[in-house]
């Protein structure tokens, strides 16, 4: 609610959105993961409950808006959803932790509905874009961050990071998990 309520301190950029429900260059930006092979990692003794594993990812470009049958939903992340799940044979309501790339509270919203995530679930493990991470492209390493951090701590669990480019106009939905799959599909 208090995200919600312009103030003196929480000014309206533009309906409906105020200040505390946009991006903010002025947060943390640093985050980091080291991306390797299995075999470089056991050669380099990391210990296995350490290990999280990219299951299959989905990737792709919109039309410019100007093009778009609708503003309110992303035919785009209805086409990722599709790929990644028959990539992963996984759904995307299936992952237990998810961070939706969060420019504004409507390109979550779109994505959600696209990726057929109910609005009662957390959709961020970072507090979002607000809160971690900057927006330009230094927010998507903390979602990854945070997910790879919480399947450490429930091992077997699925997660789901997504990233987008302008008004969702290029979009990448990720699955991970601390056991592999038989190989990594893009």
């Amino acid at each position: 609610e208090e995200i919600a309520t312009p103030s003196a301190t929480n000014r309206m950029v533009g309906f409906p959105y105020t200040k505390l429900m946009v991006s903010n260059e002025q947060v943390d930006m640093a985050a980091a993961m080291l991306v390797t092979s299995a075999e470089w990692a056991e050669s380099h003794q990391v210990a296995l409950d350490r290990w999280v594993f990219p299951i299959a990812a989905s990737s792709g470009e919109a039309p410019p808006i100007s093009e778009r049958w609708s503003l309110h939903d992303s035919a785009l992340a209805s086409s990722v959803r599709s790929t990644v799940e028959s990539l992963s044979g996984r759904r995307c309501a299936d992952a237990s932790y998810v961070d939706l790339y969060s420019c504004f509270p409507s390109a979550v919203q779109v994505q959600a509905r696209a990726l057929g995530l109910d609005g009662e679930r957390p959709l961020t493990l970072t507090g979002g874009m607000r809160f971690s991470g900057g927006p330009w492209c230094g927010y998507a390493m903390h979602g990854f961050a945070a997910t790879v951090a919480a399947l450490r701590n429930d091992p077997g669990a699925l997660g789901l990071v997504s990233a987008n480019g302008g008004a969702i106009t290029k979009l990448v939905v990720t699955m991970l998990s601390t056991e592999p799959s038989d190989e990594f599909r893009y």
